[in-house]
């Protein structure tokens, strides 16, 4: 079961259960002590969880920072710094009540003013925080004593216990900090996780140990180790000699050098990534989709991913993987065919030239010609590049491979000075596509093709909102179709998730689809007798030296060397942030001027609540074939109390249930919503429940 269709039960099961979750406690067994050993692909720019890599790989803070629940290993719903949580009657809160004896690692205790400031943090324009777009419909964060805390949404929707699921910094550090983003605890965090940051070789690893104050649960191993990849070889090197306990982010291509080894074990599974040609919308080369759909049509995808991926790998149409619960199976990839590709291109103007210039297109006397932008750490998307320059080769394009490094990158992404490039996306349970694919340049923060589609936002919207499971999938169906037509990317293949370890490293039996095996490394342990002695230093490879420049002499050569060797991925990230920086200044002037003009004064809204709400019968049909269930009814209320309307917005599917409680909903008096003390017409979302009980 994925997890939104989970949280979606939850919400339900958490109503009928009297709105309340309990606590169950949490277990580890194993042998205490020990290293455990990590490689990992990415290293983070902040230890902070309100900047999380883009990549999505987010191990090392989700093992120092704890949220207010997580998922065990059975991939049910469970208390972490929150003891149990409640809705309110009309679905639109959720209290959460803390644990009363959780602390901070520096003694500190964990209240409800931590969760408060770290929404307040999130929310405010000047920390840039990446994900805003998933905090959307949090209208309100109140502390209503020290461990209990109300979240109010703008509407009901099915994913209100992940987003209020805030993974909270401590207040009374940051508080006196004058820039979040830039605070010295970024690096030496004080933390709510069972482990805490012992030491943070920049570009080579980080080591954690346990956490003394922490006394949630105990975990197995004493430190860990993440050592950040430099070569790929290098890991495997390392875990054959059985330094490397597990490793994450590999190449497909090692699944099978790995595989023959009696001492490691490799896991492949289906990947939330999807990797794709980025075009430049404002390139006249690629305005046209049609262009763009016979560029795809030229792409041997099968042959791609059968030479570099060894076969570890699924043929994507459209921005949502296969992993995904909202994956559209309907929706077909353009078929690879040279022949319908070179009749789409002859359409819109595009013909083999004359003589000695006719192995290339032309059109207008100018030939069909371009860059792929790669950046030179990731060999497999240069050699990806240098197959699609191939490949494009034969329906006469000509394809140039321009590959750069990381500052250059960097400033040809937001300069604009790119035709291509070659990317992949994480796309987790939670579908947040505003921030690629918003037509809004304030929140289409990673939209650096600058594609727009207002009917996307309409789907986006539409998806989100919604509290029926089918709607919300036909959403995004509708959102997967429209791109996948348009074809603002060439979207390439999706790979499998490669993942090493070593055969002593026992614990990883209690993971499943639902949590990924670095979440909580806690469960992690190697048996006494199986332990290896080592220095973590002597494990990384010497840097080269490098001439110092007089004007370079303040630079940290390490720090600069790291800098370049980033991913695409964290590249566009600290690009959005630049970006957004230099819009925020200019937003905030106008906003300034504007405010000199005009006040506005904040309108008061109070929601309507139940006067007599008339329950329905339970039908004598329902009760004969043993019918259960929850019905939930959207009502619209008047501004006199009375039901205007009723419609059924979740069901067990029973008519005659459905009929009885649209009966009553009706029936049903209210007091009605007030905007600024006048009653007014609003929207509210009732439970009807029906037991032989």
């Amino acid at each position: 079961m994925h997890i939104r269709k989970l949280l979606l039960l939850v919400v339900i099961f958490t109503l009928v259960i009297s709105s309340c979750t309990k606590e169950k406690k949490i277990v580890i067994t194993g042998d205490k002590g020990g290293t455990i050993v990590i490689g990992v692909p990415e290293e983070p720019s902040k230890l902070n969880p309100l900047y999380p890599p883009i990549s999505g790989e987010n191990s090392i803070i989700n093992n120092l920072f704890l949220s207010l629940h997580s998922t065990s290993s059975e991939g049910s719903i469970i208390p972490m710094l929150a003891s149990s949580w409640e809705y309110g009657e009309d679905m639109k809160s959720i209290t959460y009540h803390l644990k009363r004896d959780l602390n901070w690692s520096d003694g500190k205790p964990i209240t409800a003013e931590d969760i408060v400031f770290t929404f307040n943090v999130m929310k405010d324009p000047k920390n840039n925080y990446p994900n805003l777009s998933q905090i959307q419909y949090i209208k309100n964060v109140e502390a209503l004593n020290d461990y209990s805390v109300k979240f109010e949404f703008s509407i009901v929707y099915s994913d209100e216990l992940f987003d209020s699921n805030i993974r909270p910094i401590p207040s009374h550090i940051f508080k006196k900090e004058k820039s979040i983003k830039d605070s010295k605890y970024n690096i030496i965090p004080v933390v709510s996780g069972p482990f805490t940051v012992e030491k943070w070789e920049k570009g080579d690893y980080i080591e954690l140990v346990y956490n003394k104050n922490f006394n949630l649960f105990s975990p197995n191993p004493a430190n860990i180790v993440f050592i950040f990849y430099k070569d790929y070889n290098d890991v495997i090197d390392l875990s054959k000699r059985g330094i490397l306990d597990v490793a994450i982010g590999l190449d497909p291509k090692y699944y099978n050098i790995v595989k023959a080894n009696p001492l490691l074990s490799a896991s492949k599974e289906p990947g939330s990534n999807y990797t794709f040609i980025g075009w430049n919308l404002n390139n006249e080369l690629f305005k046209d989709k049609e262009v763009r759909q016979a560029l795809t049509m030229a792409t041997d995808r099968k042959e791609i991913i059968d030479t570099l991926l060894n076969g570890l790998g699924d043929i994507i149409a459209g921005p949502i993987p296969p992993s995904s619960w909202a994956y559209n199976k309907e929706l077909k990839p353009f078929p690879f065919s040279i022949e319908k590709a070179r009749n789409k291109l002859d359409n819109n103007g595009w013909k083999r030239g004359k003589g000695a210039r006719a192995r290339w297109l032309y059109k207008n006397g100018k030939r069909f010609e371009f860059d792929i932008l790669v950046n030179k750490e990731n060999q497999l998307r240069i050699d990806l590049a240098n197959m699609l320059k191939d490949q494009f080769d034969k329906i006469g394009i000509k394809a140039n491979v321009n590959i750069v490094d990381g500052a250059s990158f960097i400033k040809k992404l937001l300069t604009k000075d790119y035709d291509a490039f070659i990317m992949a996306w994480n796309v987790g349970d939670k579908l947040n596509m505003l921030p690629i694919w918003s037509s809004n340049p304030q929140i289409g923060t990673y939209n650096i093709v600058e594609y727009k589609n207002p009917k996307l936002d309409d789907y986006i919207k539409n998806a989100s909102e919604t509290l029926i499971e089918n709607d919300a999938l036909n959403y995004w169906s509708l959102f997967q179709e429209e791109i996948a037509n348009d074809q603002p990317y060439t979207f390439l293949f999706s790979r499998n998730k490669i993942t090493i370890s070593n055969k002593r490293v026992k614990g990883s039996d209690v993971f499943n689809k639902q949590t990924e095996i670095l979440d909580n490394i806690s469960y992690l342990w190697i048996p006494k007798s199986m332990r290896v002695e080592f220095d973590i230093a002597s494990l990384i490879p010497p840097e080269p030296e490098k001439k110092i420049t007089p004007t370079e002499g303040a630079i940290d050569e390490k720090a600069k060397s790291k800098k370049e060797l980033a991913n695409p991925e964290q590249i566009l990230e600290a690009a959005a942030k630049k970006t957004t920086i230099v819009k925020d200044t200019i937003k905030k002037d106008t906003v300034a001027k504007i405010d000199t003009v005009k006040k506005k004064k904040p309108v008061i809204i109070v929601q309507p609540r139940p006067k007599n709400i008339v329950q329905p019968e339970y039908p004598e049909a329902a009760k004969l074939i043993g019918a259960e269930g929850q019905i939930f009814v959207q009502v619209t209320i008047g501004a006199d109390g009375n039901v205007k309307a009723a419609k059924i917005v979740k069901s067990f599917n029973n008519d005659a249930c459905n009929k009885v409680s649209i009966k009553a909903a009706l029936r049903s008096k209210w007091y009605p919503g007030t905007r600024d003390g006048k009653p007014a017409e609003m929207k509210q979302t009732y439970p009807y429940i029906f037991t032989s009980d």
